[in-house]
């Protein structure tokens, strides 16, 4: 289940919340995948960033180079 949420804090800033709860099957498959996730959610992070702070759409073509100027 993955829930977000934008709260305004004022004219220019807001406040952006992201749960997430998973479940793997078998349970041991977790250590594996953890990684994966954790790296989607970064990156997920990286692109709401840049979105918020030019306006300018993230696509997978150009995530990349996006990437690269806040890593």
């Amino acid at each position: 289940m993955v829930r977000s949420r934008i709260t305004p804090v004022d004219d220019t800033s807001a406040k952006v919340a992201f749960t997430m709860t998973y479940r793997l099957k078998p349970a041991f498959l977790a250590n594996f995948a953890e990684g994966g996730i954790k790296a989607g959610f970064d990156d997920f992070l990286i692109g709401m960033e840049h979105f918020m702070a030019t306006g300018e759409e993230v696509t997978a073509e150009r995530f990349e180079s996006i990437a690269g100027t806040y890593r």
